[in-house]
């Protein structure tokens, strides 16, 4: 879980977010070249589980 505030409104709410992780040990050459992958969502479930929308522009 996440806390996550909201600028216009000051009220924080506690979200439950995604993530995906991937760890990738080689690259398309077949050569050893460790790094991680990550998607994380742009926001997440509150506790009625209504999507709340985190990322503005």
């Amino acid at each position: 879980m996440v806390a996550s505030s909201n600028k216009k409104s000051k009220k924080k709410t506690r979200l439950k977010i995604g993530m995906i992780q991937v760890l990738q040990t080689y690259g398309a050459d077949m050569k050893n070249n460790p790094h991680v992958h990550c998607i994380v969502t742009e926001g997440g479930f509150d506790r009625k589980w209504n999507w709340i929308h985190t990322y503005e522009t």
